[in-house]
């Protein structure tokens, strides 16, 4: 089975008992998210080196650059367009700082990306290795429900619908 076989195939609904009261960001929809994609060129880790230690928040600020191979060691990592809205990165640190909390979500951090990485000039570039392959997905805005299912099985339902807050998307 390929690759995108396999996470077309991977496709559930979020449980909303993790969702907090009322979800972070934006519904789907207004995340104005591309699909998901396998990336040509993945990211290599890095050779010689321990694994990376993330900080402990799990957001760098604009000035503080991640460590090299997040994506490598496990990690989720939300890049953001360096001059995002303000807004962006408040709801993006509330975001990260919530789903840090949960079980299964731990590993994800927020980090400014390279201008290079944002060719359509979305906020945001989602990145992970799912089943060896690096996934990259592009969103304009935060949105709690597209990230949860982007860490969980790495593709979102092809055509999201929107959803209220505190609720999922099935």
């Amino acid at each position: 089975m390929s690759l995108l076989g396999l996470l077309a195939g991977c496709a559930t609904a979020t449980d909303t008992s993790t969702l907090p009261d009322e979800a972070i960001g934006v519904g789907a929809l207004a995340a104005q998210c591309d699909s998901p994609a396998p990336l040509p060129n993945p990211t290599p880790a890095p050779v010689g080196q321990p694994p990376p230690t993330p900080r402990p928040d799990g957001f760098y600020d604009p000035t503080d650059p991640a460590p090299p191979g997040l994506v490598a060691a496990g990690y989720t990592v939300i890049w953001y367009l360096p001059g995002a809205p303000s807004g962006v990165l408040l709801t993006l640190r509330s975001l990260v700082s919530h789903l840090r909390t949960l079980d299964g979500f731990v590993k994800v951090v927020a980090a400014p990306g390279s201008p290079l990485m944002f060719p359509s000039e979305k906020n945001l570039v989602f990145d992970r290795l799912v089943a060896g392959t690096e996934v990259q997905q592009t969103c304009g805005q935060v949105a709690q429900d597209v990230v949860m299912r982007f860490m969980e099985i790495g593709v979102p339902t092809a055509a999201p619908t929107d959803n209220p807050a505190g609720t999922s998307a099935a």
